[in-house]
Parts: C-alpha cells; sequence; structure tokens
C-alpha cells in the first residue's frame, strides 16, 4: 500500500503543475499572469520540497511514517478535486 502511495503521490504531483496554469490564467487579469504564476510556482516549490517533507518527519516520529506518506498521498489525490471546485468557482462568477 505504502508504494502504491508514494507511485501515485509523485505521479500525481506532477500532473497538478499542468493543472494549475489555467486556472491562474483564469484568476488573475492578464497583466499580472507573470509575477501570478512566479508566486503559485515558488509556493508550490516552498510547501512540496521544504515543509511537507518537515511535516513528514514530524509525523512519522509522533505517529508513523507509513500514516504520514499515506497522509501526503490523500492530499495529493484530493488536489486535482479542490482545482475542479475552484474552477467551477470561477466559472460561476463569469
Amino acid at each position: 500500500m505504502i508504494t502504491c502511495a508514494v507511485t501515485l503521490q509523485a505521479a500525481l504531483s506532477a500532473c497538478f503543475f499542468a493543472a494549475y496554469y489555467p486556472l491562474v490564467a483564469q484568476l488573475v487579469p492578464s497583466s499580472q499572469r507573470h509575477l501570478a504564476i512566479s508566486v503559485v510556482s515558488i509556493t508550490g516549490m516552498f510547501l512540496g520540497g521544504g515543509l511537507t517533507p518537515l511535516l513528514v518527519g514530524h509525523l512519522a516520529e509522533t505517529w508513523s511514517f507509513a500514516g504520514a506518506i499515506l497522509l501526503v498521498g490523500a492530499l495529493t489525490l484530493l488536489s486535482p478535486v479542490l482545482l475542479l471546485i475552484q474552477g467551477q468557482k470561477v466559472r460561476d462568477r463569469k
């Protein structure tokens, strides 16, 4: 189960980047898109490359490593759903 979760987490996190560009393009005026993409990319790298490993390490020490990895995998699996919800809200505003 852990191998499956880690594999899915890596694959789906790579797919997330292709999904957030159109969403940012819809949410931000064209004159600010370059800045918005930069901020979103930097924030994603900070959270994914810095904060998430720290959180996994903390959860592994206090709870369990398998549980921490499964939690990160579940949150990664939920991220496309959150993008769909946000995209629907944007479309409803128009």
